[in-house]
């Protein structure tokens, strides 16, 4: 191998060692997360199941680095799940394809000077698998209906509401990337969607809210209504499109399934198993202005993690045996 390509390549592999140095926080082996949790108290009366909190900026930032689902992110992921095994080369080289596109364009033609490029990937995926990302920072759209006074929070509409659900359809941000090489197509290549089973149902119905706020967030979204429609073309069912949240769910990937095929846009999917460990409402999709948010779990200096979280975390262990195959 040539002087020129063993230094652009342990450059890549330095720089893929400094993209996820700081994910390094955010996996870890399941006896540190379980150690040093507890689960806040949650009222499952109404709406999505929790207490209106009040709250500020600081309170918001999150103990763990949630990544964004990319396709190169979840790569990573698949391998600290030990989804393949570093003997398979194809699924090494499809990292590569993933992460180092020009690398494996420029060089796999080549199978000596590649077998050394990919014995190479392998040492770094073995290196460093056990900090690759298990937490993620998923994002769906909700629309909203009527503020109710008596219950301090907005109705989701019909289509947008969440009752008791445990499985979730959970797409990579850029799942509709072009692959490396079109030959390749993105049905051969690894999953970019994942079929999520959470530990416990999830339900979301309605948005707890203060009046203050809500009345603020009517006003702005009337008036882009108003501005949009003239007084002949107004109907409450277009004023509803304009009262739009955004659902961010952050989400601990415990183990995998099974390959569940190919859906309806030609993407594969897996099934995964995980613990949502809080969600958030945002009006906007930028994320600037937060509606409401709720933690299952909050750290502390001392503690262990309370008995209803732990019982969730053995709910998965359980069905992560012989494989990880889902039940």
């Amino acid at each position: 191998m040539s002087k020129n390509l063993i230094l652009q390549l342990s450059l890549v592999i330095f720089m893929l060692s400094c993209v996820f140095i700081m994910a390094s926080s955010a996996h870890a082996q399941l006896e540190f997360i379980v150690d040093g949790y507890e689960e806040k108290y949650m009222n499952h009366n109404e709406g999505p199941g929790a207490e209106i909190e009040m709250f500020d900026q600081d309170d918001i930032v999150s103990q763990y680095i949630y990544e964004v689902p990319t396709v190169k992110a979840l790569a990573h992921m698949y391998w600290a799940l030990g989804l393949y095994k570093i003997s398979e080369n194809n699924n090494v080289d499809e990292f590569m394809r993933i992460n180092e596109c020009e690398i494996y364009k420029k060089f796999s033609g080549d199978e000596l000077e590649w077998n050394e490029i990919r014995d190479a990937a392998k040492v770094f995926i073995e290196e460093n698998k056990s900090e690759f990302p298990t937490r993620f920072s998923f994002i769906m759209p909700l629309q909203l209906e009527d503020f109710s006074i008596r219950r301090q929070a907005f109705a989701l509409k019909e289509d947008y509401k969440i009752v008791a659900l445990r499985r979730f359809e959970l797409f990579a941000s850029d799942a509709s990337a072009k692959p490396c090489v079109l030959e390749h197509g993105i049905a051969y290549g690894y999953p970019r969607v994942l079929n999520m089973e959470f530990s416990r149902p999830f339900s979301l119905t309605h948005i707890p809210m203060t009046e203050e706020v809500a009345n603020e967030y009517i006003k702005k979204t009337t008036k882009q209504y108003h501005d949009r429609y003239d007084e002949a073309n107004r109907k409450k069912e277009k004023m509803y499109r304009y009262r739009k949240a955004y659902l961010v769910m952050k989400i601990k990937i415990f183990a995998h399934g099974e390959f569940a095929g190919i859906n309806r846009n030609g993407y594969p999917i897996l099934q995964v198993m995980g613990i949502l460990e809080n969600y958030s409402i945002y009006e906007d999709k930028e994320l600037t202005k937060l509606f409401y948010k709720q933690s299952y779990v909050s750290k502390k200096k001392k503690g262990k993690l309370n008995i209803r979280l732990k019982e969730q975390y053995e709910i998965l262990r359980e069905k992560a045996k012989d494989g990880g195959i889902l039940n």
